[in-house]
């Protein structure tokens, strides 16, 4: 375990056990995930100042080393979370040590988990043990290979567990937090795309953070892969905020602000 006040430590667990206490209150009988219809699907009203409260991350390239620096930088301008869209699978001998206690240290960093080819994929338990939370994607393809849909609660391993932007958007007002859980449910809801990835605030991996700590300070931070090449690069409905390629990163970022209008 790590070294930390009793405090911090108290308040870290009772979070974790919130949630999955609440889960299983709500979820015991849970039916079979069912469809919003479309008609259901909410406009852009609500979501232009909680756009306000996540910030984008290009990490670019970055090593693990550099990741590792990137948490760390981050966490010291006092973001509400910090989300990480990247598996770290294997081992890195130079730099997970790093990595690893950044994770440690920060005490606010959520991964993320998915399934390729069906299978579920994580990042090593070093890092999972490391983190705050971890969880699922939770994106939905159609037949044409289109992402369009997505899961709050994902029935996995035998139990429900809530997903990695919903994970994401519980910890920006923690006050609130039964309320937005009270209304979630295994549902199949659909991807609102509210903005492009231009009208989001982005910082890049070499931002002087020190200088610039209250664009960061008490928001949803989530790094992830914006470029300059086409990966984690999903195909998307064409709407007015998006075109056929999306990046995986701005996908999940209008997915939290979806969530957080449940607050409004």
């Amino acid at each position: 375990m790590r070294h930390t006040d009793k405090r911090m430590l108290m308040s870290r667990i009772g979070i974790k056990d919130f949630v999955f206490l609440l889960l299983g209150i709500m979820f015991c009988c849970a039916t079979k995930p069912q469809e919003i219809p479309t008609e259901h699907q909410d406009t852009l009203k609500g979501t232009e100042t909680k756009i306000k409260e996540i910030v984008l991350v290009n990490a670019g390239e970055s090593d693990r080393c550099q990741m590792g620096e990137l948490v760390n930088r981050i966490s010291k301008c006092n973001p509400k979370v910090v989300g990480i869209n990247f598996l770290f699978i294997g081992d890195n001998v130079g730099c997970d040590s790093t990595l690893q206690a950044s994770i440690i240290d920060s005490d606010k960093v959520v991964l993320i988990e998915g399934f390729e080819n069906g299978n579920h994929v994580e990042s090593s338990k070093k890092f999972t043990d490391a983190a705050f939370l971890a969880g699922l994607k939770g994106l939905i393809q159609d037949e044409d290979g289109i992402t369009n849909q997505y899961f709050r609660l994902i029935d996995h391993r035998g139990k429900w567990e809530l997903s990695f932007p919903f994970l994401l958007a519980l910890q920006l007002d923690k006050s609130r937090a039964a309320e937005l859980s009270s209304k979630v449910s295994p549902q199949k809801y659909p991807i609102n795309f509210y903005h492009r990835v231009d009208e989001f605030k982005v910082l890049d991996y070499n931002t002087d953070f020190s200088s610039n700590c209250n664009l960061l300070n008490e928001k949803i931070v989530i790094i992830g892969y914006l470029g300059p090449t086409q990966e984690d690069i999903f195909q998307t409905p064409v709407t007015e905020k998006s075109s056929d390629k999306t990046y995986g990163t701005v996908i999940l970022a209008n997915i939290i602000l979806d969530i957080l209008k449940d607050l409004n």
